[in-house]
């Protein structure tokens, strides 16, 4: 059982496609019962990104699944978050900070996310935890 934070560009194609690496990284994750590190941020991307792509129904429909399929560990980030990333990470994106934030403080072993200039920089921050593609976790962890 890992620790796993997936990056919200996994959730909304993962549940727009249906089919994918995305996708795939979601099911792997459940039948794994992988805990995945979730934070008031993401949900709150969650929510803005899915809003445009599918409408508030699919936003319901992606949060419902979280909350009820996958095994959360919800982390409350600082009052502060850009200061406390400064200190000890300054080259993450100020668009990834709470992403980032949520890993290191949720104590994930894994963050996975498209978003491969974010994949990059977290890496260089950072040797706390492994910063995947979603190909790269299914290969990285297998079925149980």
């Amino acid at each position: 059982m890992a620790r796993i934070v997936l990056d919200t560009n996994v959730y909304i194609l993962g549940f727009q496609r249906r089919v994918g690496d995305e996708w795939l990284t979601l099911q792997r994750v459940r039948q794994r019962h992988d805990v995945i590190v979730f934070s008031r941020e993401l949900e709150d991307q969650i929510r803005r990104v899915g809003r445009r792509v599918g409408g508030k129904d699919y936003v319901g429909l992606i949060l419902n699944a979280v909350w009820q399929n996958l095994m959360v560990d919800y982390v409350l980030l600082p009052d502060e978050p850009f200061e406390v990333t400064r200190q000890f990470a300054p080259s993450i994106p100020a668009e990834d900070v709470l992403v980032f934030l949520t890993a290191v403080l949720g104590r994930a072993e894994c963050l996975v996310s498209t978003n491969r200039e974010f994949l990059r920089h977290s890496a260089a921050a950072q040797r706390a935890f492994r910063c995947l593609t979603p190909a790269e976790f299914l290969a990285a962890y297998p079925e149980s």
